[in-house]
């Protein structure tokens, strides 16, 4: 005899031993989560769609939200990682090999602002063009802003093929189009998840970790770029004649400059024995020589050497009867350490000689020069005098630091002209005012899109926090690098927030200029 199926009318439902909770059973041909018994039905109930979709209740309440699709076996391929670094995944339509593109007259189509430019791309990174219509892997072989000139990928894309994306553009608005998972299934790309990298404060480094050196570059890891930020502070501090961690310049031999202080404090002991000795020499500031004379034998407006030669030539001719003779056998006592007492004025000049070709090799100029000669970088102007390159270190080094207290709104650090410098790199700590023991130390460093030739202001400015570190429990901040301004007094700044008050200091470690 024939028998029948079992039939349930609407659905079947699995309750605990004491009926107060279990699942549901339950089929239809929409989505569910459009209301009824699919919005009612407990988390973790099944859902067998009459298209033979089925689904998976995650979490309670009501919304197709709430129901998550079960993947079809002709969904489920082989995956692989792919090694290229993607930078963009798109739906504009890939172009050919070797064709060059205008990011700033024809940005990506999908893109949201602010758009992408050359200045986000380096040589190799890769963009997956063809997103919803025929895909296709593409490499930057040339970045010349404002162009890329993208060529085919060395090796075409296979289903199954997964990507770790830095710029997901089909997303939408602008702050969604951030890192994510890629799959391609062999006929288009699947975003499978957004990717968020705050674990990575519980990552840690490598066991082969080792200061190095050099600028930091594009393809460097998170590890090696922290290796040359360590080894650069440490070539740093063995220039200068310090060791990491010292708050001073240390001890000093000679009786001018005091133990155990700041660079500032040793040139302002410095200036302050300069001034000294103009006064001494009967000068004035930045003079380059000693002015006239109202006799016959010294040459007007000379340096000290060209005169102590003139003096020192009619004092041979004299000497028997001023170094020699016996009414005049020696220049009597002196107050100072240099001229010896009961001298001959031979002596006495040839003591003062010897010092002055000391005080020549000590400033690094040769003999008869009137300034310091030329310098390679960019803080102590060429042929200057010691006073004028002292006073250019002096303003460079108060230049340095800033600070602000009680930070609670947005305040602004530190700031350059977008004219003068293309980038700037900061070290900054934050120090809780209600608990000093609680802070935080970091560089940014920060660039922007502006140029000087031709002129053109600054629309874009990006930054990267990092070698961050922490003393006591943290607190709440915001740091961020922004545009102010236009025309000539456009400025990139160093802004700092909290919830809670704290004193912010900052360094400008760095700065490149034009």
């Amino acid at each position: 005899m024939a028998r029948d199926l079992f039939e349930l009318e609407k659905g079947l439902r699995v309750v605990d031993e004491n009926g107060s909770g279990g699942v549901e059973f339950l089929q239809g041909s929409a989505v569910p989560g459009g209301g009824g018994d699919t919005d009612a039905a407990p988390q973790g109930s099944l859902y067998q769609r009459t298209n033979g979709e089925n689904y998976i209740k995650t979490t309670a309440g009501t919304g197709t939200d709430k129901w998550v699709r079960l993947a079809l076996s002709t969904e489920i391929v082989a995956s692989r990682w792919r090694e290229e670094k993607v930078k963009v995944v798109t739906g504009d339509v890939a172009p050919a090999s070797s064709t060059v593109i205008d990011l700033t007259s024809s940005p990506f189509g999908d893109d949201d602002n602010p758009d992408l430019t050359a200045s986000d791309f380096a040589v190799d990174d890769h963009i997956l063009f063809g997103k919803g219509g025929t895909p296709k892997l593409m490499r930057v072989s040339v970045v010349s802003s404002p162009n890329i000139t993208v060529v085919d990928a060395d090796n075409a894309l296979v289903s199954g093929d997964n990507f770790i994306v830095t710029y997901y553009l089909p997303d939408s608005p602008d702050s969604q189009e951030s890192k994510a998972l890629v799959n391609y299934n062999g006929t288009d790309y699947v975003k499978l998840a957004d990717v968020n990298w705050d674990f990575a404060d519980g990552i840690n480094l490598q066991s082969g970790y080792a200061a190095s050196s050099g600028d930091i570059t594009a393809s460097d890891t998170v590890q090696s770029a922290m290796q040359k930020v360590d080894g650069n502070v440490d070539a740093l501090t063995s220039a200068v004649g310090v060791s990491q961690g010292d708050t001073n310049m240390g001890t000093y031999t000679g009786s001018i400059i005091s133990d155990n202080t700041s660079a500032k404090s040793n040139i302002q002991e410095l200036e302050t024995d300069l001034e000294a000795l103009q006064t001494a020499a009967g000068i004035s500031a930045e003079a380059v020589d000693f002015g006239t004379f109202t006799g016959s034998i010294l040459t007007d407006n000379s340096t000290a050497k060209v005169l102590f030669q003139e003096l020192e030539t009619d004092l041979e001719a004299l000497q028997t009867a001023v170094g020699i003779a016996a009414e005049a056998v020696d220049l009597g006592t002196f107050t100072g350490s240099i001229i010896s007492d009961n001298t001959t004025v031979k002596n006495a000049l040839q003591e003062l000689e010897t010092d002055l070709d000391a005080v020549q090799t000590l400033t690094g100029v040769a003999a008869e020069s009137v300034d310091l000669g030329t310098f390679t970088g960019d803080v102590i102007p060429d042929s200057s005098t010691i006073k004028a390159a002292l006073q250019a270190l002096e303003t460079a080094v108060e230049g340095d630091q800033t600070s602000q207290a009680a930070v609670t709104a947005a305040v602004t650090l530190d700031s350059v002209l977008v004219d003068e410098f293309q980038a700037v790199t900061w070290h900054v700590t934050l120090v809780l005012a209600s608990d000093r023991a609680r802070r935080i130390s970091f560089y940014i460093t920060a660039h922007h899109d502006g140029t000087i030739a031709p002129a053109a202001d600054a629309a874009t400015v990006d930054d990267s926090l990092y070698a961050k570190i922490r003393v006591g429990a943290s607190f709440n901040h915001d740091v961020d690098v922004d545009l102010n301004g236009t025309g000539a007094s456009q400025a990139m700044r160093l802004r700092i927030a909290a919830s809670g008050a704290i004193d912010a200091y900052a360094v400008r470690v760095s700065a490149i200029r034009y």
